[in-house]
Formats: C-alpha cells, structure tokens, sequence
C-alpha cells in the first residue's frame, strides 16, 4: 500500500512538473497560428507586389524539355501578372517576359528580334510555360498560409536589416485541389502527395517577406533529391499597372 501511494505521488508531482510546459507548447502553438493568420490577412489586402522566385536547391525541370532558373515579377490584384522567367533549354538560357491579365497570358517572342508577343492561353499557341502557379506564386502562398499545418513560432531573424518573426510548419500541396477542382493552375501536373517544409519570415506589419518551400510540389519531383524553392516579397502596394500588350 506504501508502495501504491509513493507510486500516486510521483505521478502527480510529474504531471504538476508537465502541466506548465504543455500549456506554454500549447500556447506557443496559438501565437503562431494566430501569426499566420493575420500575415494571410495582411497579404489578401495588398493590391500589388513584386515577388522573386528561386530554386535554390535541386533544380525545377519539366518534362526533360526546360530546366526553370528564377521568376521575378509584379503582381496586380485580382489577376494580372508580368514577370521575368528565366530558363535554360538544352544548353541555351532564354528570359521570357510574361504578361497575364484577367486570365489571359502573352510571351513575348523569344526568337523574332522585336516586341512582339504571342498569345499562349484563350487561343491556338504550341508555346508551353512552366505553370502558372510558378510564374505568379499568389495562389501557391495563399493556400499555404491558409492550410499550413504545425505552425511553430521560430526564433527571430533579421533578414535585409530587418528583424523578422518565423514561423515554420508544413504544407499539403493536395490542398492546391479542393473537393477535385483546382484552386491554383497545376496546368496537367499533379500535386504531390507529400507534405512540404515552410518557413516563413514575416515583417513588423505582419506581411511575408520570405517563404521557403522544401519538398516536392509536383508528382513527377517525388524522389528526385533535396529541392527548395524560396520566394522573396516586396514592394507592397506599389502603383503599378499591367496592360495587355498590342
């Protein structure tokens, strides 16, 4: 009986000695979902900004045709893009210079000598881009601030001469196809059905600076090695427009 009783007591003095740090756990885990959610929020206000994305690690290849470098651009709210896009195809490097408005997506021609732009969505085009969730990472980000799972608050780090908050977690590309219909354009790529790395790094204003991406977001990557994408943030709410080109 001794025995049972000191067996009691050391039961309940290590649950008294636990309490405390699963309720910080617990708590920590609130501030970082709260964090995240109001970065979703403070990103859906903004009506323009330019992004920069990299492969920082691996490489984004698609269909052992072109090998995606980096993708710098602006976006303006709700559906206009331009951007940037470097590619190596074979052994040569090309810059693509990509305008989307309101859905519909210009090239301009890489190999005429003029400015002149080929039409390659909402009509007959042969000209195949990486997919559209790479070219304007909005949904990509969107998504994944919205479903990212585990969020932990990180310690601070400065970043540009900044101090950023950080969040980390993960992210179910899946999530890019809600109940089989598409939320983002995969374009006739499937999402991954492994869950990838996040780290977030967020501003004074609650807006995301940076957010890396580790893992596979494609099918066809799933066992392909180490692979990281980061995209960079600035420039919120410039005054910038995007036309159509003639």
């Amino acid at each position: 009986m001794i025995r049972f009783y000191r067996w009691t007591a050391a039961i309940l003095l290590l649950c008294a000695m636990l309490s405390p740090a699963l309720g910080g756990a617990v708590r920590a885990q609130d501030d970082a979902q709260a964090q995240i959610e109001q970065t979703a929020a403070a990103m859906l206000a903004l009506k323009s900004f330019h992004f920069e994305l990299e492969t920082t690690a691996g490489t984004t290849s698609f269909q052992d045709a072109f090998e995606l470098r980096s993708v710098s651009g602006d976006v303006v709210r709700p559906s206009s893009f331009q951007a940037e896009v470097a590619v190596k195809l074979a052994i040569v490097s090309l810059t693509l210079d990509v305008i989307s408005v309101d859905g519909n997506t210009w090239v301009k021609n890489p190999i005429g000598g003029d400015d002149s732009f080929i039409q390659v969505t909402g009509g007959d085009s042969d000209f195949q881009l990486p997919p559209t969730i790479l070219l304007n990472p909005d949904q990509l980000v969107g998504q994944a601030l919205k479903y990212l799972d585990d969020p932990q608050l990180g310690e601070p780090e400065e970043l540009d001469g900044q101090q950023m908050t950080v969040v980390t977690g993960t992210f179910d590309p899946s999530k890019l196809i809600g109940g089989g219909t598409p939320i983002a354009d995969l374009e006739e790529f499937s999402p991954s059905s492994q869950p990838l790395d996040v780290k977030a790094w967020i501003d004074d204003q609650d807006r995301l600076v940076r957010i890396d991406f580790s893992g596979p977001l494609f099918a066809f990557e799933e066992g392909s090695g180490r692979l990281v994408r980061s995209i960079t943030f600035s420039n919120f709410d410039n005054d910038v427009t995007i036309s159509q080109p003639d």
